[in-house]
């Protein structure tokens, strides 16, 4: 058998001719359409498309045309499918013993031509040339001549622009792997492609190459960073600006699990950090948001001894940190700074009656009150870890920020939807009894049946306002409570007075205010325990205004003295 008969036979045997029965309809070649997908591990390439009349899909070799078929030095592994028109697909397996290299796809029909190419890896000729990577392990100037001169065969694009331009970087971080197989080389050189791919890259080259390597990621860029409502726009543009800038490559080169979603944690919660623009945002951003990454720092053992920790945030949001690490370092300084200062001024505290501020020292301010819904002072459905909210009215220099944040970060008391608490506001004895029923513990016994006659069932306040009054805290005034009166500030003092007492009976009653006897004989032993206990402060006059009513931040530093401080 001549050599010219071998041939032909190589070729009938590795053609698969399907051929379907169709009209011609002469269509315009821009009618025609391709979509190729190669599979390397079944070594078979799927042609898909739109075209018209039979339609001839033919395999070749790069470089070769449809006249070099006619010759007689044809290679075994051209392959031709005749398919019907319209939406056309077929499944093209490559033969064993076709090298591997850049093969190209043409579709013709009576409609037009349409191309296509893809890399078609020989499994034997790839494994041999990933051994040779093997034995250059660590060697990078090895790896890539390798790499280079046989890159089509391993099913490498060399035409690839990322891979010219990043050849050093790709070969250094291929050099320091070993691979077992063909599959787990190519799995490693497409992480490798996508993480250079991104190193000091535009933030649309990054979201777009993280959208098209989410397998090889492991992350979706849409859920895992732009819906994630935990970052705002600024905490986005930062995390992507330090995907740009972060070094993936010595990462990678350096541990033997790389891993590229454990590196976006670490920066997605260090962007959350950095991009805080106020202590608050920064403290919920660490304790609530992002918790389980910064749990190591939210158990260290002085900083769960503080009373509170809003000063370590304080002193973070003055800082500028280079790393997730410099952070860490950063908050555990403040911790013991926070802690040695409140330990101080616990010192402080012991040595001297009184003190400024004060749930009573702020100047009385009169307003014109707008209706207070039920809701816009105490949520009585709120959880106890609610996030801080942020008053715009609320300043870090108003005498009582501490204890309005304090009490709006344990969801006891809010503020209203246009972002204001005013402070300055008057409160209701109703308003004032639902926010206290946070602080009355259950009582056995306490169910005994307490109307008021002013206190309908349909109210929204009627539960709280009967919980107090079974506990002993509000006794009202033959039969009616009042609840849309202002509560005066000895009235206040009285409520709390009793909820103290109902685990402390021994409680000093001497005068200690320099108007006591302006004070309701009700409530006298009520404000001058509280005034000796420093719970209720008095102005710089050391008067205690019993007769006034009392503020929505006086309500509030009252109750943080009482059972928050």
């Amino acid at each position: 058998m001549g050599v010219i008969d071998m041939k032909k036979n190589i070729i009938i045997l590795f053609f698969v001719i399907c051929i379907l029965q169709c009209s011609i309809c002469p269509y315009a070649s821009d009618n025609m359409t391709i979509l190729t997908t190669y599979n390397a591990g079944e070594a078979s390439v799927t042609v898909s498309g739109v075209s018209y009349g039979k339609t001839v899909v033919t395999v070749m070799p790069y470089g070769m045309t449809v006249d070099d078929l006619q010759d007689t030095d044809v290679p075994s592994y051209f392959m031709r499918m005749f398919v019907s028109g319209g939406n056309y697909k077929c499944v093209i397996g490559i033969p064993e013993d076709a090298p591997g290299g850049r093969y190209t796809i043409l579709v013709s029909s009576a409609s037009g031509k349409a191309e296509s190419q893809f890399i078609h890896v020989n499994s034997n000729e790839a494994l041999y040339i990933v051994q040779l990577i093997n034995d250059a392990y660590n060697d990078s100037e090895s790896v890539k001549n390798i790499v280079e001169e046989n890159a089509l065969s391993l099913g490498i694009d060399d035409t690839d622009t990322v891979f010219k331009n990043n050849i050093e970087q790709i070969a250094k971080m291929l050099a320091s792997k070993v691979y077992n197989d063909v599959a787990a080389f190519h799995d490693a050189y497409s992480l490798i492609h996508s993480i250079v791919s991104i190193k000091s890259a535009s933030y649309d080259t990054i979201v777009n190459v993280m959208n098209s390597s989410k397998q090889i990621f492991g992350i979706d860029y849409n859920s895992y960073i732009d819906s994630d409502d935990r970052l705002d726009e600024s905490a986005k543009s930062t995390l992507l600006q330090y995907i740009s800038k972060y070094d993936f490559i010595s990462d990678y080169i350096a541990s033997s699990d790389f891993n590229f979603a454990s590196v976006c944690d670490s920066l997605k919660s260090f962007a959350a950090v950095t991009s805080a623009k106020r202590w608050s945002t920064l403290r919920k951003t660490v304790t609530v948001d992002f918790a389980d990454d910064f749990n190591n720092l939210l158990l260290n053992s002085t900083y769960k001894k503080l009373d509170d920790d809003y000063e370590v945030f304080k002193i973070l949001i003055e800082k500028t940190f280079t790393s997730p690490e410099d952070f860490e370092d950063q908050f555990i300084i403040a911790v013991k700074k926070a802690y040695d200062n409140e330990n101080s001024q616990k010192q402080s505290s012991s040595s001297s009656k009184g003190g400024s501020g004060g749930s009573f020292s702020a100047p009385i301010v009169r307003e014109p009150i707008d209706e207070i819904k039920s809701d816009t002072f105490y949520d009585n459905n709120s959880v106890s870890n609610q996030l801080t909210e942020i008053f715009t009215d609320i300043t870090l220099d108003f005498w009582g920020y501490k204890a309005v944040m304090s009490l709006a970060d344990k969801g006891i008391i809010n503020g209203y939807g246009n972002g204001n608490f005013y402070p300055t506001k008057q409160i209701t004895r109703s308003e004032f009894a639902k926010i206290i029923t946070a602080f009355i513990p259950d009582i056995p016994g306490s169910t005994v049946p307490v109307t008021f006659s002013d206190v309908s069932k349909d109210k929204w306040y009627h539960d709280c306002v009967i919980k107090a009054a079974a506990a002993g805290v509000v006794t009202g005034y033959n039969g009616t409570f009042n609840p849309d009166d202002f509560i005066k500030r000895e009235d206040a003092a009285l409520m709390v007075y009793r909820i103290i007492s109902l685990n402390n009976k021994n409680m000093s009653v001497s005068p200690c205010f320099a108007d006591s006897n302006d004070i309701s004989e009700y409530a006298r032993n009520a404000v001058n325990s509280l005034g000796n206990m420093q719970i209720l402060n008095g102005d710089g006059n050391n008067m205690s205004d019993p007769q006034k009513t009392i503020t929505r931040a006086e309500a509030a530093q009252l109750l943080y003295n009482a059972f928050v401080k």
